[in-house]
């Protein structure tokens, strides 16, 4: 377990048949694993980090590893202060508060979020959307990431 207070950094490796590698880094803290296609983890990324732009709320996205599961708990106060919280479950029968905290950060929307919508957008480059579906089951996420950009632009998160 650690409490990271570092820079967050995101990377989304090379899909292939159904796996794709995640690392999250912070400072000299890091945490990886192979997320398992078979759940929408990617869209519900891309739908959480569009309703914390500016909307005090908490959003859970889940990915599996078959049959461990982590859990990214992404929370923002009405402050705008925004915690991750990582947690690891050994399958799919998670409950709330349990599991093995393997990693948690809190900062502002650029320090906690941008890190994962610009690994999506680094993923997204690197594949036609033909090769992606030949990696990948689950589409791409990419009309919802483009209007993610597009509200974090109106935001000025972004240039």
């Amino acid at each position: 377990m650690s409490a990271i207070t570092e820079k967050l950094a995101v990377r989304f490796g090379e899909p292939s048949h159904g796996w794709l590698p995640v690392e999250v880094y912070a400072g000299i803290e890091s945490f990886s694993f192979y997320a398992s296609d078979i759940y929408p983890s990617l869209g519900q990324l891309v739908s959480a980090l569009h309703t914390l732009v500016d909307s005090a709320a908490e959003r859970v996205v889940v990915w599996t590893s078959e049959p461990t599961e982590y859990a990214f708990r992404f929370d923002r106060s009405n402050s705008g202060e925004i915690s991750l919280l990582v947690r690891e479950f050994s399958d799919y029968g998670r409950a709330a508060h349990t599991g093995t905290q393997v990693l948690s950060s809190t900062g502002n929307y650029p320090g906690i979020c941008l890190p994962f919508w610009r690994a999506i957008c680094s993923l997204q480059g690197r594949y036609s959307a033909e090769e992606w579906n030949t990696r990948w089951t689950t589409p791409f996420p990419g009309v919802d990431l483009k209007k993610l950009t597009e509200l974090l632009r109106i935001q000025r998160i972004i240039a």
